[in-house]
Formats: structure tokens, sequence, C-alpha cells
């Protein structure tokens, strides 16, 4: 598969050469550099094909995700505000610049942003995930548990979904569906060592030791080094 990517490259390299303003060439080119993670080289391209189709707003949605993954979060959101300049209803954008204000920790402006991409399009995933992660944090449980319940309606294979939203049952003194909900992340994903972490938690305040050292211990063997000091203090 790779080695097709590079082949792509080179194919969009040698079309780039020969007719040197084929935009079309240079955006495809920046697509198959982010399948390869080469961020940097995507947004090279992306910011040429801009310059010859400057109204194209999956580009500059596209070039926001690559300046997102080399963490220039200030320059995903200035490429979501372009786009709302060309399209005011693109719930991309919306999207987009609401996780990205997430990740800089601005959680309520986080939250204005999803809940108008959510308005624009009611049946998309992502936003009521983001938004739900926002509310969490901000312990806003029953909104988050809330755009949890959606987004669960919408896509129920997923476990970090599942994960989420035990964490904030467990924050609601729901212990019987937060460990409902940790059986179902690991159901999903059973190397999922965080989620056998905090089972374990939600079986010893249960009264479940025994239990509760079998997940820790399993989540040790997928890699969860703090968890030994717990398995030290509780388990002997």
């Amino acid at each position: 598969m790779l080695n097709d990517e590079h082949g792509a490259i080179e194919d969009f390299s040698k079309a780039i050469a020969i007719t040197p303003n084929n935009g079309i060439a240079y955006n495809y080119r920046g697509d198959t550099k982010y399948r390869i993670e080469d961020y940097s080289g995507a947004i090279q391209d992306y910011t040429k094909a801009l310059e010859f189709n400057p109204i194209d707003v999956q580009i500059y949605i596209n070039r926001g995700l690559a300046k997102g993954k080399l963490e220039d979060y200030l320059g995903t959101i200035q490429d979501c505000n372009e786009v709302l300049k060309l399209d005011s209803n693109n719930y991309w954008a919306y999207n987009n610049r609401g996780y990205t204000k997430y990740v800089l920790i601005e959680y309520q402006n986080a939250i204005a942003d999803l809940t108008k991409a959510i308005r624009i399009d009611s049946n998309e995933t992502i936003a009521y995930i983001n938004r739900g992660n926002s509310k969490l944090l901000i312990e806003d449980y029953n909104g988050a548990l809330e755009d949890y319940n959606k987004a669960l309606t919408l896509q129920n294979d997923n476990p970090n979904l599942f994960f989420n939203r035990a964490l904030t049952k467990i924050k609601l003194a729901d212990n019987k569906g937060g460990l409902e909900d940790y059986n179902k992340a690991i159901s999903l994903n059973p190397e999922y060592g965080k989620a056998y972490y905090n089972r374990g938690w939600v079986k010893f305040d249960g009264g479940d030791t025994a239990g509760a050292c079998d997940d820790w211990a399993k989540a040790g063997i997928l890699g969860n080094d703090d968890v030994y000091s717990t398995l030290e203090k509780y388990c002997k």
C-alpha cells in the first residue's frame, strides 16, 4: 500500500512537471501525502492547490486537518474560519474548529461550535462525541451522557465511546451502568488496557476484589505499568 502511495505521488509530480498550473494534481498529491503522514508536504500541496482554486472548501478542510496533525491548532482554526466565510453552514468546519478548541482547553467555545455543527447535521456522530467529551471535562455529566447516548444510536461499535460513557455514568453514581459500558468497550476491543483498569476499580468498589485484581492484572499485561502499585496494595 505504501508503495502504491509513493507511486501515486510520483505520478502526480510528473503531471505537475508537465502542467505546473494543475491545481487538481497538487490537491490529489496533498491527499496522498496526508495518507502517508507527510503532513508538511500535504500542507505545501494544499496551499499550492488553493492558489488555483481559492474557493474550494474541502482543500481548506484538509489543510486544516494536516495542520492539526502538526499541532498547529491556530492554523487549523484559521482554515476553518476560511471555510465558514465561503460556506456558513459547513458541518466539518464547525466540528473541526470545535474539536480544536477542545484540544486547546477552550471547552465552552468548543461546545458552542459543536452545537452549531449538530444543528446543521444531527445525524453525524463525531460532533456528539466531541461535545460530550467537552461536557465531561467541565463536569456537565448529564449533558455528556445525553450526547454519548445520542452518538451510540448512530454508532454502536466504538469502544472509546462506551469507555467515555462509562466514565460519565460512574460520575453520576451509576456504577452498574458504568460496569456494563466497560464490559461493552472490552468486548469491542479486548486489548483495551485502560478499560480493564477502570473496570477493576468499579468491581473493587462493589466488593469484588478478586474480579478487580484479575482486571488490573490484565491491564498490566496489556502495558499499563502504573497498575502494578495498585496490584501490590490490594491484591497481595
